[in-house]
């Protein structure tokens, strides 16, 4: 599993992180409410007309992005208790798959406001969700089982109206008519949900030779499937095949790539793989038996989402990135959907909420009201820079620091303070230089223990 990079903020446990004796001596409140959320992680998105619906951390947010160049924030949904897996939309709904979290449906409202209708499988992991028409089929585990579930999303409500059985290592999930196709290991297995209540299994493709098929898409009779073979080394394989007749799928072809790969999505007959370097390659898939080399795109590809005109793409932590797939083989940056980058480290001191990430920032928020947090100010640090640790003292932040110089091919280690009395501008007011890694700091007045890989050093 991918490490979850998200801040999740309990803000009504300010208390414990920087509340006085008598407020620790009350104890916790009997009950502890989520009331706000600061930075996400992006797993999946959805594009519907102009407006895309993306995963961010433990919400989903809105944006219209039919300027892409500009892409517009509308709206975020309430919180949920883990890191989106999946989403999709059919008519006015929204399914947020939220693992451990269960399936979240919000009923989308006319000024693209996600409105809380229903939770459902609240007892299960839910892994992923696809939509066609009115329904809606939804895979986990729970209970000691595997299952596949399909949602009536028609009218004013919805409901499951069937569930069978299933491995419950989903891998990717997609819908093409009557038949559902899920990939676990190394196989493919198609399903005829023609009668929602007696869900059948049509068939299993392998490939022996695959340890994973990490990711599938299926359109005009084609599979098209990112295989993984990780004995001997890593390496990946776009696989197709033929599932035109579900009960009998046939192998196209079989190509490995010269990248490992982990996502992919069809737009028309351009197949766009995420992985290696540079980031997106694009293949010809006019015929899919022969799909081609056609071209490549610079840009972090963790995930991906081919619509008509625009491509999306995330490595995960970072900004939403849009580009113009007009010319399909070309695509050209377009715009920008920004986010605040992996979160590290917090600490709460009064109304002041301070985070670092693993690009070596420190950023500074007043959190006088919990539920719009505010930036006050931030510190940026060159590339290759990373805060391993800080606390806050008065007006001083204490930072186990390091930054590696990749011209010269060097690692520097210091402990950096940084002056914040002026929260608007934090400064570097001093820095101890270090011949060894620093990584854990502690401060009990008046001194500061810093352990490193070798040393506990204590400075007065």
């Amino acid at each position: 599993m991918k490490r979850p990079a998200f801040l999740l903020l309990f803000l009504t446990f300010l208390g414990l992180f920087g509340g006085g004796a008598s407020a620790r001596a009350e104890g916790p409140p009997a009950l502890l409410a989520r009331i706000a959320a600061i930075d996400g992680t992006t797993k999946a998105f959805v594009r519907q007309g102009d407006i895309l619906f993306a995963g961010n951390g433990v919400k989903v947010s809105v944006y219209d992005v039919s300027d892409p160049a500009h892409p517009r924030h509308l709206a975020d949904s309430p919180l949920m208790p883990e890191v989106v897996r999946d989403v999709a939309v059919a008519g006015d709904w929204l399914l947020a798959a939220d693992d451990i979290g269960g399936l979240w449906v919000f009923r989308i409202q006319p000024d693209h406001q996600l409105q809380f209708a229903r939770h459902l499988f609240t007892s299960a992991i839910v892994s992923h969700v696809a939509t066609q028409g009115d329904r809606a089929y939804v895979t986990g585990w729970g209970q000691g089982n595997g299952f596949l579930a399909a949602l009536s999303v028609a009218g004013g409500g919805i409901e499951i109206i069937g569930q069978t059985r299933i491995n419950p290592d989903i891998l990717a999930l997609d819908v093409a008519g009557s038949t559902l196709f899920t990939t676990d290991n190394n196989s493919l297995y198609a399903y005829d949900v023609t009668d929602p209540g007696t869900i059948r299994q049509l068939s299993r493709y392998s490939q022996p030779e695959m340890d994973y098929f990490l990711d599938m898409q299926v359109t005009d009779g084609v599979a098209y499937i990112l295989g993984q073979e990780a004995s001997g080394g890593i390496d990946s394989a776009l696989i197709t095949v033929d599932v035109s007749d579900p009960t009998s799928p046939r192998m196209l072809a079989l190509d490995y790539l010269p990248f490992i790969a982990g996502a992919i999505s069809l737009n028309g007959d351009s197949l766009y793989i995420g992985g290696g370097f540079p980031g997106v390659h694009i293949y010809d898939v006019s015929d899919p038996a022969k799909p081609r080399p056609a071209g490549t795109y610079d840009t972090p590809t963790a995930t991906l989402l081919a619509s008509p005109a625009l491509l999306f793409t995330s490595d995960g932590p970072g900004d939403i990135l849009i580009a113009d797939i007009n010319a399909p083989t070309s695509p050209q940056p377009a715009g920008r959907i920004p986010k605040m980058g992996e979160i590290k480290k917090l600490a709460v001191r009064g109304d002041r909420l301070y985070t670092s990430d693993y690009q070596g920032n420190l950023r500074i928020f007043d959190i006088s009201d919990p539920v719009h947090p505010r930036l006050l100010g931030e510190d940026r640090t060159k590339k290759g820079s990373e805060i391993e640790d800080f606390l806050v003292s008065g007006d001083v932040v204490y930072q186990a620091f390091r930054r590696y110089d990749s011209a010269a091919q060097q690692t520097t280690y210091a402990l950096r303070m940084l002056d914040i009395s002026n929260p608007a501008a934090p400064g570097e007011m001093a820095r101890y230089p270090l011949t060894i890694g620093a990584h854990h700091l502690a401060y009990a007045a008046p001194y500061l223990y810093l352990a490193t890989d070798i040393h506990l050093v204590v400075f007065d």
